[in-house]
């Protein structure tokens, strides 16, 4: 089975101009997808698509899917999208003085404090490449906390993919820290370094309402059982 070639498709024919709603096979083969047996019967036995004489188009569900949810390519195998689910994935500079201090006093004493999991860029057991690992953390958890009070390219690469995965993102930053002009219009959250007991009870209270609000709770009973 294409995985790629059939995400390829969908997005082909869900980008069509308006009063085109089908693709020969013709076309499909010239945009680079002919091979039937692990792309275009795939599709159509999972109602994905339609064939109409050699012409191929979207069912009104997976029409439907697409209009309402970004449907992306699975880049390795096994790492499914976890919704809403009570963990949260922490997003930091592990080199920074303040880091440790940061983490171990105020973070995961907040996140666990308001009952969830707490897993950091560092902690997951490694599978495959870096990349792979970040993104099976980032699938699964619910929530992202991510501080930006360094500027650090993995924790704004780990927060891009995090907003492209539609995971909402707690973005926070020390008093005294430059927010990066990228997240100028973000909604942030501030802290004293000097008063991380404060900054602790704020945070987890911030969690904790996120998740009465999104039922984290019903979400967790189903998925362990």
């Amino acid at each position: 089975m294409s995985a790629r070639a059939m995400w390829k498709m969908l997005h082909l024919l869900y980008t069509l101009k308006p009063g085109v709603t089908s693709l020969s096979t013709q076309e499909l083969a010239a945009a680079g997808i002919d091979c039937g047996p692990d792309t275009l019967t795939p599709l159509e036995q999972t109602g994905a698509v339609v064939n109409q004489g050699g012409n191929y188009s979207l069912t009104p569900p997976a029409l439907g899917i697409l209009q309402t949810c970004v449907v992306s390519n699975r880049r390795w195998p096994g790492s499914d999208m976890w919704v809403d689910y009570p963990e949260v994935f922490v997003v930091m500079p592990f080199s920074q003085p303040w880091s440790d201090t940061v983490y171990q006093t105020m973070l995961k004493p907040a996140i666990e404090g308001a009952e969830f999991a707490c897993v950091r860029g560092d902690t997951p057991v490694r599978v495959g490449d870096l990349t792979q690992t970040i993104w099976n953390a980032l699938m699964r958890a619910g929530l992202i906390v991510a501080d930006v009070s360094a500027a650090n390219m993995n924790v704004f690469y780990e927060i891009g993919l995090a907003h492209a995965l539609g995971k909402d993102v707690f973005i926070l930053k020390q008093k005294a820290a430059q927010i990066p002009a990228d997240f100028g219009g973000v909604h942030y959250y501030e802290y004293d370094l000097n008063d991380l007991d404060a900054g602790r009870e704020a945070l987890r209270t911030e969690i904790k309402k996120w998740g009465e609000e999104n039922a984290v709770k019903g979400v967790k009973s189903i998925r362990d059982r």
